[in-house]
């Protein structure tokens, strides 16, 4: 076994898979991918503009319909650089359905392929059938169909290896580049 990561799964995890499944929605199309990354960049840009905004108008001429554009903007801002909320209404429907298999999960990689272990039971992946592997900050993405995520990995939580190795060991046996975003 050459990279193994042990996760107890709760509703943060499931939260980070929702924010992957977006993503994922958008990347399918160039365009709407670049688009993403662009507002996703710039999202901390428009709210300071809004709130700079506010308090200019506040400030200065006190226009009721100017200050609703500003506060218009900010929000803009603040809902473009959201995470889905993890009392969200999909987590909760999603955490009910692994509630029943266990939500302990050990993921192990080695040469032939990937083993799933969750709930007593086990399933084997070959490295073909993965479709993307993304990476956030603090994750990675197993997706095993072009729309949603099988399985997210904590870096902080692999047991056996490195998060390097591991990148570099994915790279290669899927032949397919880790897609980073944030």
């Amino acid at each position: 076994m050459k990279f193994q990561f042990f996760s107890v799964y709760d509703r943060r995890h499931l939260a980070s898979i929702l924010h992957a499944v977006n993503y994922l929605s958008w990347a399918s199309d160039p365009k709407k991918k670049k688009l993403w990354h662009t507002a996703r960049k710039f999202a901390p840009l428009i709210s300071l503009a809004g709130a700079a905004l506010f308090v200019l108008v506040l400030m200065t001429t006190q226009n009721f319909s100017a200050l609703l554009i500003s506060i218009l903007i900010f929000a803009i801002g603040m809902r473009i650089n959201q995470r889905p909320s993890p009392t969200g209404r999909a987590v909760k429907q999603l955490w009910r359905s692994f509630q029943h298999r266990g939500s302990e999960m050990k993921f192990c990689f080695d040469e032939e392929g990937i083993d799933f272990y969750y709930g007593g039971s086990s399933e084997h992946y070959t490295y073909d059938q993965l479709v993307y592997v993304l990476e956030e900050p603090h994750n990675f993405f197993l997706c095993f169909n072009p729309r949603s995520v099988g399985c997210v990995l904590v870096k902080r939580e692999i047991t056996c290896g490195t998060v390097d190795d591991f990148r570099k060991f994915i790279v290669e046996k899927t032949g397919k580049p880790v897609e980073y975003f944030k």
